[in-house]
Parts: structure tokens; C-alpha cells; sequence
């Protein structure tokens, strides 16, 4: 279980106000049991232990060499789902900063152009507008 509150879109000074009074409130309460992300405008708290990755651990098995296992992540969450892929999955972190991710992108508009390519390379279709192709770069 976890609790992620995103605030892209709030009033920066209010966040800041809310964010320190959220950390008040868990200060000294259960630290052995919870831990505390914070990301890109993100405040994530859940159970020591549970992560994303977990739900990579549980589908390992089922697995098959021909099916291809693709991971679009652009948090600090995220990263536990890198970690825990198998060897042959691409794994993609969108946006700045370090990641354990195999291949970055810039922005969401790369993602999209990204994604859109290969729609058409395996379904002949575009599901969206995707970004001019000097938007991409693939790092």
C-alpha cells in the first residue's frame, strides 16, 4: 500500500507549505515501516518493501523469449522497475537525471514521436499526433 501525492499543477509556495507539514506529521511515526520518496513534484510514502519492482518479480516466470517487455518511467519510482526487468527488456526513462534505465529521453514529446514510430513499424497506423522528428533524441 502507498500514498502518492502529485502536485504538477499546485501553487508552488502552497505545496511548500503542505509538503513541510506532511513531513511534520510523519516525523517519528512508524519509520521502520514506511519510507518516503520524493520526486519531480511527487511525495510518495508506502510500506518499506513495496515498490514497484515487485510487479516485475511476479511476472518473470511467465515470461517467453519472443515477448518483448517495455518500461516507460519518468520518476524516482520508476527506477525500481528498471532494477528489476530482465536483461533483454528496454527500459526507458523520460526526462533529466540519472536513471538505471537503458535509453533517456528528453520529454514526453520524444516519447510520443518514439512510440508512434513504432506503431506504424509494426501496425501501419500513428495512434497520435507525435512530435516533429528533430524533437527526438534518443540518448
Amino acid at each position: 500500500m502507498s500514498l502518492a501525492l502529485h502536485y504538477r499543477e499546485a501553487d508552488p509556495s502552497l505545496a511548500k507549505e503542505r509538503l513541510r507539514w506532511v513531513r511534520e506529521e510523519l516525523r517519528g511515526r512508524a519509520h521502520d515501516e514506511l519510507e518516503v520518496i520524493e520526486g519531480g513534484k511527487v511525495f510518495e510514502i508506502r510500506m518499506q518493501g513495496v515498490h514497484k519492482g515487485i510487479v516485475v518479480d511476479a511476472i518473470k516466470e511467465y515470461l517467453r523469449p519472443e515477448i518483448l517487455v517495455l518500461a516507460i518511467g519518468d520518476d524516482k519510482t520508476d527506477e525500481d522497475i528498471f532494477v528489476a526487468l530482465p536483461e533483454a527488456a528496454i527500459s526507458i526513462k523520460v526526462g533529466s537525471g540519472t536513471s538505471r534505465a537503458k535509453y533517456q529521453l528528453d520529454n514526453i514529446y520524444q516519447m510520443h514521436q518514439l512510440l508512434a514510430r513504432l506503431c506504424d513499424e509494426t501496425l501501419g497506423t500513428q495512434p497520435f499526433a507525435a512530435a516533429p522528428a528533430s524533437q527526438m533524441a534518443v540518448r
